[in-house]
């Protein structure tokens, strides 16, 4: 079975997603990991994800400096940000990247 967690359903936070989804509705869906053992596939029907045209990262050979593609932030931190991407894969933007990149910004409220 698959299952979409309530913060992979849109782009945008929903309040009342039981309001925008219905039981027995076709989305297009991304597989984001698929764990063999107990038969579950974890999917996003975000559209940022479903529609990009970005390379996918499906393992840890796909990553090469200056690749860029989407992932989910799944944890935030003083230190810096976890991101997920597809079949497991995961990554860290330390806060020093997040600094430089986005300067006072990050600083006052990670």
């Amino acid at each position: 079975y698959g299952r979409v967690n309530v913060d992979n359903l849109t782009d945008q936070k929903l309040t009342k997603p039981q309001k925008r989804f219905k039981a027995g509705e076709t989305h297009k869906c991304l597989v984001l990991e698929c764990k063999s053992s107990t038969k579950k596939l974890i999917l996003s029907m975000k559209p940022a994800l479903v529609n990009s045209t970005l390379p996918r990262i499906t393992k840890f050979g796909d990553c090469v400096p200056g690749v860029l593609s989407h992932g989910v932030v799944t944890r935030v931190r003083p230190t810096g940000l976890s991101v997920a991407f597809l079949n497991g894969v995961r990554g860290v933007v330390f806060g020093s990247e997040l600094r430089a990149t986005l300067g006072a910004v990050w600083e006052s409220d990670p």
